[in-house]
Formats: C-alpha cells, sequence, structure tokens
C-alpha cells in the first residue's frame, strides 16, 4: 500500500487511515522529529481532526506525547485525577483532569 510514496505526510494519512480502525481510534495525530539537533515534534497527519486543538509543534517531554516521545514508550493513565490537579495535554486535547478520568485510556 505504501509502496512508491514518497511524500511523509501522504505516507502519515495512510497509516492513520489504516491504522485507526484497527485500534477503535475516533481520532489520531502523528509527529515526527524536527531534526536530529532539535528538541521539538512537527505534526506530520492527523484522522478524523480539524486544526484546531492539536499543537503544530510538540516540545519533547511536553504533555504526554512529549513524555512518550522522551521515555520512548506508550503511557496510558487509569487513575481517578483531583480536579484540582494542573490541566492535562496529549496531542489530541487539552482538559482539565477530571473530565479525563473517562478518557485516560485513550491518551
Amino acid at each position: 500500500m505504501l509502496q512508491g510514496q514518497r511524500e511523509l505526510t501522504t505516507v502519515g494519512r495512510m497509516l492513520l487511515s489504516e491504522l485507526s480502525p484497527l485500534v477503535n481510534a475516533q481520532q489520531g495525530v502523528l509527529y515526527q522529529m524536527e531534526s536530529e539537533e532539535s528538541n521539538s515534534m512537527v505534526l506530520l497527519s492527523a484522522y478524523a481532526s480539524t486544526d484546531e486543538g492539536h499543537l503544530e509543534r510538540i516540545k519533547i517531554g511536553e504533555g504526554l506525547i512529549g513524555q512518550c516521545a522522551a521515555e520512548k514508550r506508550r503511557m496510558a493513565d487509569h487513575r481517578s485525577m483531583p480536579s484540582h490537579s494542573v490541566p492535562i495535554r496529549s496531542g489530541l486535547l487539552r482538559s482539565d483532569p477530571a473530565e479525563c478520568d473517562s478518557a485516560a485510556g485513550a491518551l
């Protein structure tokens, strides 16, 4: 399916289109490292998402997606968070912890 594709944004879009239904995801974003020297990732592709609500650039260690990149592993937190906690930011959303409790597995 991806054979002969040279444009990274096309590859990212095709990858998300195939992968999202397989993992029952309603939305998805794909980031890539900006450069070897850079400490940030740039948005490559989005699936079922508008331009609003996710960042064009994320620093390594920033939010959940940046922390996953820093630790080079996926993370899922199913714990209940106190409502007075700092807002949670992933690649797709920014929300108060109380609102994220039901969707924590998707982060």
